[in-house]
């Protein structure tokens, strides 16, 4: 329902219950050529061999970089996309959600710099 309505403030145009690709909230699977190769795309490349990068690197880093990292990556993701001239500058809303993970981050490294606790596992 939340979506619903924020298309319908910002699009300016009620969104329907169907399977339209310009007005249906279920636009997004009809397997038209273009359409299909870019969902296969983002689920292969991006969506799968993302999420195995970051748990394959959690071998090697602390997991609390890699939960940095994970969260900052849409914020990245934009500011490489302005940089190479792909995409425009954001506006209030994206730049008001940046600011909040942001500083999300901040506070959970900091406090995370506060409350470290070494464990020793023996076996017995």
């Amino acid at each position: 329902l939340y979506c619903l309505g924020a298309a319908y403030l910002f699009d300016e145009a009620m969104p329907t219950l169907s399977t339209d690709p310009a007005r249906g909230l279920f636009g997004w699977i009809n397997p038209t050529g273009p359409r299909l190769l870019a969902q296969l795309w983002m689920f292969g490349a991006v969506d799968l061999l993302g999420n195995m990068g970051y748990i394959a690197v959690l071998k090697y880093v602390p997991s609390l970089i890699v939960a940095v990292a994970m969260l900052l990556s849409p914020l990245i993701a934009a500011i490489e996309g302005m940089c190479v001239g792909v995409e425009s500058l954001p506006g209030p809303l994206t730049w008001a959600g940046a600011t909040v993970i942001v500083a999300s981050s901040a506070v959970i490294v900091a406090d995370s710099q506060s409350q470290s606790m070494t464990v020793e596992l023996k076996v017995a």
